[in-house]
C-alpha cells in the first residue's frame, strides 16, 4: 500500500495530483479528508469533486483543530490522503438520528459485514453531541474485537458546529467508518498520553454518564472557578481541554475534556464518569510530553510500517506549539503520515475500545510483513525559550508539591480514620452506659407509676375480702369492684407497653407524630414528677409537618432533658417547681423546647455542658446524658441540641428536620 497527501486548494490542483499519481487507475482507495473549513457547502461541494474523479474511491472525513501532513502542521486548511491498497477492500458506512450514542454505535456495527475478516475501522464521530465512550460501548457490544481508531470531529475550538462524513452523506449528529478487508493487511496501533495529574483528589457526585452536575458537592463549573480560577471557567468550554479532568481506570490514566457547557452549570465531558469516581485536574507538561517521543519513534521502527495515520488530541497542539512538530517528527523514510486533530481519540486495546482525550494515537498499516530495519537515531535535545523553562520549572515545582501534599493528606487520611474508630467504639460504650443509667432510673419510674394502681388493687381486694368473710358481700358491690381492678390492671398494661416501646431500638427511621412521642413521655414520667411536686405543662402549636425520624432516640433525649431539669428544680429548691414543653414549627424543622425553673446553668461551666463525663451532680452525676442526647440529635437525628439561660431557669431547644413537602 502507499498513501498520497494533499493539501488541497483548488479543484485544478486536485485533478493534476490525481492524475500525476495515477489514482484514477488504482481499484482500492480510501480517501480520508480533514478540515479546518466548518462549512456544509464546501463539504458537499468537495465529496461531489471527488466521487466525480475516484468513482471507485471509499470516503470518510471530519472538520477538525488542525491537519497533519507529514511534518507540516495546518489548522484553516483541508487535507486529503490518498491510501491505495494492492489486496486490502476499503468500505464505507454512516449512521445517524438514533437515539443515543450507544445505539449510534451499535447501528454503525451492524452495517459492517460479518462473515469477513474486518482488520480494522477507522471510525469518525461528530465532537459536540455525541457521547464517544458510549458510542464505542455500543460499537464493541456488535463487534469487540475489530481493531478501532478514529477521534471525535473538531471545529477549531469554537465549540458550536461540527461534521463527520463519507460518500453517502454528511452528519453534524452522526458517525462514518471505514472498515479495512484483506488477509494480508497488517495492522497495529499506539498511543502516547504524557499529561500529569495537579492538585488535590476529588470526587465526582452527581452525574448522569458524562454530564457531570457536581464535583466534591460543588456546582462542576464553580469548580473549575475555584481552583483555576473565573477567567478559566467563564471560557469553557475551550479552556477545559487544557486542564481535563484524570481518571485512572484498569491502572491507566486517562483524561476527560470538557466539550460542553450548561446553563446549570453542569457539564458535557467527551466520555463518561461515574459517580464516586476520583478525579484529579490535569495539565500538560511540554518537556514530560516531549520525553515520549523516542518511545514513539522506536515503537513504529519496529512496526511493518506503509502508512501511519495519526489522530491526536487537539489541546496537544495547543500547547506544544512550535514544539509539536517534534513529536509529530517520525523519521521514517518512505513513509506518509497524514491526520488530523480531534476532540476525543478512539483506541483499542485487550479487545476493547476506549475513548482517549489529551493523547497521541497512532494507526500503522502495511500490506508487507517484513518488519522495519531499527536504526538507532540520535534525537537532538529540544531547545526550549525562557518562557517555556519558566513554564516546565513551574510545571516540576506544582506536581512535586502536589505529590507531597497528597503524602501527607493520605497520612492524615489514616490518622483521622484510626481516631475516628477510637471515637465510635468511645461513642458506641457511652451510648451503652447512658442506657444502662436509664434503665435504673426507668425502674425507678415504674415503680413510681405502679404505686398508686397497686395500692389501690390492694385496697379492694383486702375491702372484698373483709366483706366476705362477714357476709355483707352484694353481688353488685363485688361487679364494681373488680371492674376496678380491671381498671388498675389495664393502666399497669398500658404503662409496662409505654417501657417496652422506649426501650425497642428502631432498626429504620418511619414516619414520626412528635405530639404522640411526647404525650408517651408524659405517662412514662408524670407520676414521678408530682411526686415531686414538679408540674409538666405541654404546649402545641399546630399545624406541626410529620418528621422522618427514631421516635425512641427523640424519647430518650427528651427524657433526659426532663430529668436534669427536675433534678435542677429539686436543687435549686423554687416554690412551684414548673418544667414546660412547647412544640412549634420553625421553617423546615420542628423545635422542642424544654424550659425549667431550676436556676439556670452557671456562666463557668456553660462550655463544658456537653463535653464527655462532664457533670455537676457530685453523687448521681454520670456525665454522659447530655453528652449522648447531643451525639444523638446531630449524628444519628440531623437536628441540632442548644440552650439559653432564662430569667429563672434554663431551656433546651432541639431542633428536627422536617419530612420535605414533594410536588403533584
Amino acid at each position: 500500500m502507499k498513501t498520497f497527501n494533499l493539501t488541497y486548494t483548488d479543484d485544478t490542483a486536485l485533478e493534476r495530483f490525481i492524475h500525476a499519481h495515477r489514482l484514477a487507475h488504482q481499484e482500492h482507495i480510501l480517501i480520508q479528508v480533514f478540515t479546518g473549513i466548518i462549512d456544509k457547502q464546501f463539504i458537499a461541494a468537495l465529496i461531489k469533486n471527488l466521487l466525480a474523479l475516484l468513482p471507485q474511491g471509499r470516503l470518510i472525513g471530519a472538520t477538525s483543530d488542525g491537519i497533519i501532513d507529514n511534518n507540516r502542521i495546518l489548522q484553516l486548511d483541508t487535507l486529503i490522503s490518498f491510501s491505495v491498497f494492492e489486496r486490502t477492500l476499503p468500505e464505507s458506512y454512516i449512521s445517524e438520528n438514533t437515539t443515543d450514542s450507544y445505539s449510534l454505535g451499535q447501528s454503525l456495527a451492524r452495517q459492517f459485514p460479518s462473515h469477513q475478516k474486518i482488520k480494522a475501522a477507522i471510525c469518525l464521530t461528530d465532537g459536540l453531541h455525541t457521547n464517544g465512550e458510549e458510542f464505542l460501548n455500543g460499537l464493541s457490544s456488535i463487534n469487540h474485537d475489530v481493531m478501532i481508531a478514529g477521534g471525535l470531529a473538531g471545529d477549531n475550538g469554537q465549540f458550536k458546529e461540527t461534521y463527520v462524513f463519507c460518500d453517502k452523506g454528511i452528519t453534524s449528529r452522526g458517525a462514518v467508518s471505514a472498515i479495512l478487508l484483506g488477509e494480508d493487511l497488517i495492522v497495529s496501533n499506539y498511543n502516547s498520553f504524557g499529561w500529569q495529574k495537579i492538585g488535590k483528589t476529588l470526587t465526582i457526585t452527581k452525574c448522569d454518564k458524562n454530564r457531570v452536575y457536581t464535583i466534591d458537592g460543588m456546582n462542576a463549573t464553580e469548580v473549575y472557578a475555584k481552583y483555576l480560577g473565573d477567567e478559566i471557567r467563564d471560557k469553557l468550554p475551550s479552556t477545559g481541554v487544557e486542564f481535563p479532568l484524570i481518571i485512572q481506570r484498569d491502572g491507566i490514566d486517562t483524561a476527560r475534556a470538557v466539550v460542553k457547557k450548561h446553563s446549570d452549570g453542569s457539564l458535557s465531558f467527551a466520555g463518561n464518569l461515574k459517580e464516586g469516581e476520583k478525579v484529579h485536574f490535569g495539565y500538560g507538561n511540554t518537556e514530560h510530553i516531549l520525553y515520549h517521543r523516542e518511545q514513539v519513534l522506536n515503537k513504529t521502527q519496529m512496526l511493518p510500517a506503509e502508512s501511519i495515520f495519526i489522530y491526536s488530541c487537539m489541546a496537544r497542539r495547543r500547547l506544544l506549539g512550535e514544539h509539536l512538530k517534534s513529536e509529530l517528527n517520525l523519521s521514517l523514510d518512505a513513509v506518509n503520515v497524514s491526520g488530523f486533530f480531534t476532540y476525543g481519540e478512539f483506541f483499542h486495546s485487550c479487545n476493547q475500545a476506549g475513548l482517549l482525550n489529551q493523547s497521541l494515537t497512532l494507526l500503522i498499516l502495511s500490506e508487507r510483513a517484513g518488519i522495519r530495519t531499527y536504526v538507532p537515531k540520535v534525537i537532538p535535545p529540544v531547545e526550549y525559550n525562557d518562557s517555556v523553562q519558566t513554564v516546565n520549572a513551574l510545571s516540576h515545582l506544582i506536581a512535586q508539591t502536589t505529590e507531597e501534599l497528597m503524602e501527607l493528606n493520605r497520612k492524615q487520611e489514616s490518622i483521622i480514620r484510626q481516631e475516628v474508630a477510637k471515637n465510635r467504639e468511645k461513642d458506641q460504650l457511652l451510648l451503652h452506659q447512658s442506657k444502662l443509667a436509664q434503665m435504673g432510673e426507668m425502674i425507678n419510674m415504674i415503680a413510681h407509676q405502679w404505686r398508686q394502681p397497686l395500692n389501690a388493687i390492694s385496697s379492694v381486694s383486702s375491702s372484698l375480702l373483709l366483706k366476705s368473710q362477714l357476709n355483707i358481700l352484694d353481688r353488685e358491690t363485688l361487679e364494681s369492684k373488680l371492674k376496678d381492678i380491671n381498671t388498675y390492671i389495664e393502666h399497669l398494661s398500658t404503662t409496662i407497653n409505654d417501657f417496652r416501646e422506649f426501650f425497642r431500638p428502631n432498626r429504620e427511621k418511619e414516619i414520626t407524630d412528635i405530639v404522640e412521642v411526647i404525650s408517651s413521655l408524659k405517662s412514662i414520667i408524670g407520676d414521678q414528677l408530682i411526686s415531686d411536686n414538679i408540674s409538666l405543662e405541654i404546649t402545641i402549636e399546630h399545624p406541626l409537618k410529620p418528621i422522618f425520624s427514631y421516635p425512641n432516640e427523640i424519647k430518650q433525649v427528651i427524657l433526659n432533658l426532663i430529668k436534669n431539669a427536675k433534678d435542677a428544680i429539686k436543687s435549686h429548691s423554687p416554690a412551684n417547681g414548673k418544667i414546660t414543653i412547647h412544640v412549634k414549627a420553625s421553617g423546615k424543622h420542628i423545635a422542642i423546647s424544654v424550659t425549667d425553673n431550676g436556676g439556670g446553668i452557671p456562666t463557668e461551666v456553660r462550655e463544658k455542658i456537653f463535653e464527655p463525663y462532664f457533670t455537676t451532680k457530685e453523687q448521681d452525676g454520670t456525665g454522659i446524658g447530655l453528652y449522648m442526647s447531643n451525639v444523638i440529635v446531630r449524628q444519628h437525628l440531623n437536628g441540632s441540641l442548644a440552650f439559653y439561660n432564662t430569667q429563672d431557669g434554663t431551656t433546651f431547644v432541639i431542633k428536627l428536620p422536617t419530612v420535605p413537602e414533594t410536588g403533584p
